[in-house]
């Protein structure tokens, strides 16, 4: 995983392999974000967000689902093709959800617009 980070060679007299760094690597990166996104989703159920928060949801199963397909096609290739590919995912979501973004404004704008007119007739 990182070599450049770590020095395996000083572990593995503790009996640390490689892959106990990785689990503990990936525990603690489940565990940071946990603590990073907690505070953002209950602010988005507070607020009563469904758009947002359906959006959140739909966007982790989708980058799991194509995380979980590239694993299992990628037993026999390389590494690159994997991650390229769940990289060209992650920025399909993220402009997916600037273009929501820009439509839910665009709605509230005209909504505004509507409401301003009706009041002044």
């Amino acid at each position: 995983m990182g070599a450049w980070f770590i020095n395996y060679s000083q572990l593995i007299p503790f009996g640390i392999t490689e892959k106990h760094v990785d689990i503990l690597v990936g525990f603690l990166g489940i565990l940071l974000c946990y603590y990073l996104l907690y505070p953002v989703i209950k602010l988005v159920i507070l607020l009563n967000l469904n758009r947002v928060l359906t959006y959140f949801t739909c966007s982790f199963l989708l980058l799991f689902i194509v995380g979980l397909v590239n694993f299992r096609g990628s037993i026999g290739n390389t590494e690159e093709a994997t991650s390229t590919t769940i990289a060209n995912v992650a920025l399909g979501i993220i402009l997916f959800g600037g273009l929501l973004f820009l439509i839910q404004v665009t709605h509230t704008i005209i909504a505004q617009i509507k409401a301003h007119n009706s009041k002044s007739i």
